[in-house]
Order: C-alpha cells, then structure tokens, then sequence
C-alpha cells in the first residue's frame, strides 16, 4: 500500500514547475492567435497556471484579457513580442524573474507585478515598460549590458515598496522618459543612488562641481604658497 501511494506521488507534476510556450499555430483566426486564454496557442495545450514557467518561443502581440501570474517569463532570442491588455489586466512575475535572449524585444503594455526577490536578466536586448510597473515587495535585480536598453515610460506608476537594483556592464541605457520621483530612492546602478538626467537615470555623480572643484584647487594653491613662504622663513 505505501509502495503504491509513494508511486501515485511522485508521478504527480510538481505544483508551479510547469513550462508553458507560446506558440501561436497556424490555422486560426488573428483574434484566437492573440489571446493568451486560448490553450491552442500554447505547448503543451492549455493556459498557463499560476505559477507556471513561461517562455515566448515566436514573434508575437498577446492579448491579455485575464491576469496572468507566472514563475518565471523568458523571451527566447532574437523573438518580438507586445504585450497588450484587453483593459487593465495585469501579468505577476515571481521569483523565477524576467529572462530576455540575445536580440529579444519585449514592450509591455500590460500592468507587471513583481512581488518576490527576483533576478531580472535583460543582457543586451530591449524591454519597455509602457504599462504601470509594480514592485510591491522584495528586490529585484537587474542585470543589463552592451547595448541593453531598459525603458521606464510610465507616469503614473505607482509608489514602489520593492527596490530595483541594476548591475550594468559595458554601454546600455537606462531611460525614464517617464519616471515617477518619488521612487527614486528606491533604485540604484551598481550600488550607487540615481537621479534623472534629461530622460535618464544615472548614478549620481560624485565629482564635484566646477565651482566646488575652483575652490579646491584655489585652497590647495593658497596652501602651497604658505607651505613655500614658511620653508623660505
């Protein structure tokens, strides 16, 4: 009996572990192609469930007219892909993180959630966020590189609890074309806080400024002739 039961468990797929890939098959209308409650469009068939492991493997718009809530979203490489909402309908990335393949795209219309500690890898693609972005809790880590352009474009965001901290290498960009200033303590580059220059965010700077850097050197001057003065007396 407990042979039997011990084989009925470990036959049972482990909760949240699925991988979900959108496929959009040939053979349907545009509208059927589109939305992501239509099991046909996905590998194997059937929506995605809460927690599932979503990879989008082709080019594609995907019509969100329910909330989706996954484990993880990976864009596979050199794959474009829109997300657009029916309304206000909203995608919840978990603590599998945002995964961008080299040359991917991903403009996101839709409301994105995080709310777990998370790594977010975008390397050298593209990901916009057109649509309110939400960090409600934990921290998610930002991994972006050569020529990796993150874009932050809503006004409207809401005042973040979760923090973004964003590890860059090489030459990427970081744009807050809209960007909300009251979350700008919540965010930092490379360990260093952020402000908004122009339509982006950059470290803050830690030279001085030419006025404080004349100063200096007029002291560091004044201090030499005194030094010189006492040597000679």
């Amino acid at each position: 009996m407990k042979k039997a039961l011990c084989a009925l468990m470990c036959s049972l797929p482990v909760l949240g572990s699925a991988q979900s890939v959108w496929i959009t098959p040939s053979g349907q209308t545009p509208d059927d192609a589109l939305d992501i409650s239509n099991g046909a469009n996905w590998s194997p068939t059937g929506k995605p469930v809460a927690g599932s492991q979503v990879v989008i493997g082709v080019s594609s718009a995907l019509a969100f007219d329910v909330d989706l809530s996954v484990s993880s979203l990976t864009i596979s490489e050199n794959v474009s892909t829109l997300f657009v909402p029916y309304g206000s309908e909203s995608l919840t990335i978990g603590n599998g993180g945002l995964n961008l393949g080299s040359g991917a795209s991903a403009t996101l219309d839709v409301i994105v959630l995080s709310s777990a500690n998370s790594t977010w890898n975008i390397g050298g693609a593209n990901a916009t966020f057109n649509g309110l972005l939400y960090l409600s809790s934990g921290t998610v880590s930002l991994n972006i590189s050569n020529g990796g352009s993150l874009t932050l474009a809503n006004p409207n965001n809401p005042i973040w609890t979760g923090a973004l901290a964003i590890v860059g290498t090489g030459t990427y960009s970081v744009s807050a074309t809209s960007f909300r200033p009251e979350n700008l303590d919540k965010v930092k580059i490379n360990g260093n806080t952020v402000e908004i220059k122009g339509d982006k965010l950059v470290p803050v700077s830690n030279i001085p400024e030419s006025s404080s850097a004349g100063a200096l050197a007029s002291c560091a001057a004044l201090l030499g002739t005194l030094l010189r003065r006492r040597r000679q007396a």
